[in-house]
């Protein structure tokens, strides 16, 4: 639940408000983001993992402890992603609209996170996959 919570507060602080009127509220986009951790594949295989985020609908999916880039790419398919982000050390993003950008940005401790950038709506977003360690060096990551 956590890390759902970051990854939506990162896609909130990304997406700035519409030029309005003054007074007008923020343009408001609505988006459905999965975040999970796949723990090596363990416990579940591409396809049935790729069936359970299809079912959820998500428009962006963060995905943890990828073990391979062929899983990657074998859950994004049974999803229906066709915009996948890079592998990085087992870290991956789904997107239902084009990947415009991307980056990888080195942490502390052998770590790092993905940056992708997307259009909803006609708005640009920074939406960022990270997966930190649990202990005083992830203190440091977060």
């Amino acid at each position: 639940m956590t890390r759902l919570f970051l990854l939506l507060i990162a896609v909130l602080a990304a997406a700035p408000p519409a030029a309005a009127g003054e007074g007008a509220p923020p343009r408001r986009i609505r988006l459905k983001l999965l975040s999970y951790n796949v723990h090596q594949g363990a416990e579940a295989s591409a396809a049935v993992l790729g069936r359970f985020i299809q079912g959820i609908g998500a428009d962006i999916v963060s995905l943890q402890e990828v073990p391979t880039v062929q899983y990657r790419d074998q859950t994004a398919r049974a999803a229906g992603y066709a915009n996948v982000s890079r592998y990085d050390r087992g870290k991956a993003i789904f997107s239902r609209t084009a990947i415009e950008e991307e980056e990888v940005l080195p942490l502390p401790f052998d770590r790092s996170l993905i940056r992708v950038t997307t259009a909803v709506d006609g708005v640009a977003l920074s939406i960022y996959g990270v997966h930190i360690s649990w202990d005083v060096d992830g203190n440091q990551q977060a």
